[in-house]
């Protein structure tokens, strides 16, 4: 394990408009771990949102606050996807809504991303 964050990247399938275990024809590739960089640049993202912590140590986040889906972020972290057009802003805000939306959410557990652990390592 080294200081810097790995270079290497993962498949996340999607199959009806969910993110999947199994291997479809559909997929977007994300680095297996954030740099230190684009972790606070997804934070930003939670600062807005009401966040509570627990007594057991777990984070309650309203995400009341957050009525955007942060398409600029989610255009660094794409790497590259099964579409034959490139990660850009504009192609990132013709996805169906709920795909994005479901990708978000997988990206937010993949990373621990305002989850119980979201503020410490």
């Amino acid at each position: 394990m080294g200081l810097f964050a790995s270079n290497e990247t993962v498949k996340l399938y999607i199959k009806d408009k969910k993110v999947v275990n199994k291997e479809s024809d559909t997929w977007i590739e994300v680095p297996k771990e954030l740099t230190a960089e684009l972790r606070e640049e997804a934070m930003e993202i939670f600062k807005s949102s009401k966040i509570e912590v627990t007594r057991d140590g777990n984070a309650v986040v309203d995400f009341a606050a957050l009525n955007t889906i942060p398409y600029k972020f989610l255009t660094k972290v794409i790497k590259s996807w099964s579409e034959s057009v490139p990660v850009n802003l504009e192609n990132m805000k013709k996805i169906e809504a709920t795909t994005l939306l479901n990708i978000w959410n997988k990206l937010q557990e993949m990373y621990n991303l305002g989850g119980s652990n979201a503020f410490g390592v």
